[in-house]
């Protein structure tokens, strides 16, 4: 990560994180939010923490991603909902890929069936 003096504009060409919360969800968990510039742009970044289990260190996850700054109160509010239990109905990306799946997992369950029926 690169920094930037104070006063100073960071370059089109470095990424800038600068640090909003800490939001814990257990003594050994937690998610840091940072507003990130980079490329010119603003965007969330959002990266999960974990403390060691007997070293008690903190270090972070491979869990995290970065989306644009204007998609952030849509996510905010997504999980909101889910944290009160309030759905929308799927897209309909999400239903095509629902029936695929369990077409896919039937296809596999018909196949280890007839596995076992050939070997008794």
């Amino acid at each position: 990560m690169n920094t930037t003096y104070p006063g100073t504009k960071p370059s089109i060409l470095e990424t800038v994180d600068q640090f909003i919360t800490a939001v814990p969800w257990s003594s050994a968990n937690a998610v840091l939010v940072h507003r990130r510039l980079h490329g010119g742009r603003v965007y969330v970044r959002i990266r999960k923490w974990n403390r060691h289990r007997t070293k008690g260190v903190w270090y972070p996850t491979r869990s995290g991603f970065v989306i644009p700054v204007d998609d952030a109160d849509g996510l905010a509010h997504g999980i909101q909902a889910a944290a009160r239990g309030h759905a929308t109905e799927k897209p309909d990306w999400l239903l095509d890929w629902e029936v695929e799946e369990a077409e896919r997992l039937g296809r596999a369950e018909e196949s280890v069936a007839s596995e076992d029926a050939a070997g008794s």
